[in-house]
């Protein structure tokens, strides 16, 4: 049963401080929800739905017995983040996202979010490093959490294949000989030697690198443009430089 007290404890979820309180995060949706329950990365909690999806998906909640709590629309609705509810949300725990668990750092390619603030931007990089095959994905602390709802919702699923982390950079510069970093002023990313590991750094939405990292960097690089646009979108520069590093 949704108790108001239970309603209470995961609306409190859409907040980081208790996201870190309690080491839980919600999904929302089918298609994401549907990915977390079969994929097993994430340590199911609860799963709360309607009952026509309920009736539609039960094979996918059999593996979690005493877990779904078939919900009216109404308090789907009360327990969402969104402006509009679906049928089902989910309640997970937060995995280690401590380099020293980490797994095979170092032998392909990482990328390295330097104090990227907007859940849209960090969604996408998510879903980027999917696409791409990137396994490790390392944030500064100064980053938005990759577990706010936002965030989640704009990976549409990809935090299932892809590890999070969270570190400052200098413990990298022992794990990582190749690092990437992109900025205005440097050396054309096209040609650049095609290697099978490195790590790619990209900077602030609006400050780029911060200087303490820059100065670090093996190679700093840019991606060419025709336009007179300022810059690019972190999320879309991600894409092309993984685009031209990694493939």
């Amino acid at each position: 049963m949704l108790t108001n007290q239970l309603k209470k404890n995961i609306k409190s979820l859409h907040q980081l401080k208790f996201r870190q309180k309690y080491n839980k995060f919600i999904a929302e949706g089918p298609k994401i929800c549907e990915e977390y329950l079969v994929n097993g990365k994430y340590e199911i909690e609860q799963i709360f739905c309607n009952q026509n999806w309920y009736e539609e998906n039960t094979m996918l909640v059999t593996p979690f017995p005493g877990k779904t709590i078939i919900c009216k629309d109404k308090d789907l609705n009360n327990i969402s983040s969104l402006k509009h509810a679906n049928k089902i949300l989910i309640v997970c725990n937060m995995p280690s996202s401590q380099l020293k668990d980490s797994v095979d750092l170092g032998e392909s390619w990482a990328l390295y979010l330097d104090d990227i603030r907007d859940p849209g931007n960090m969604g996408t990089i998510i879903r980027i490093a999917d696409w791409f095959g990137v396994r490790h994905l390392i944030s500064s602390t100064e980053c938005v959490d990759y577990y706010n709802p936002k965030v989640v919702q704009a990976s549409m699923g990809s935090h299932n294949r892809v590890e999070l982390l969270v570190s400052d950079f200098d413990p990298l510069l022992e794990v990582f000989e190749n690092t990437y970093g992109l900025v205005l002023d440097g050396e054309d990313i096209r040609i650049n030697e095609k290697i099978s590991n490195g790590l790619l750094i990209i900077g602030n939405e609006a400050r780029g690198i911060s200087p303490g990292i820059a100065e670090k960097l093996k190679y700093k690089v840019r991606i060419e443009g025709k336009g007179g646009a300022e810059s690019l979108n972190a999320a879309v520069a991600c894409g092309i430089a993984c685009h031209q590093l990694l493939i």
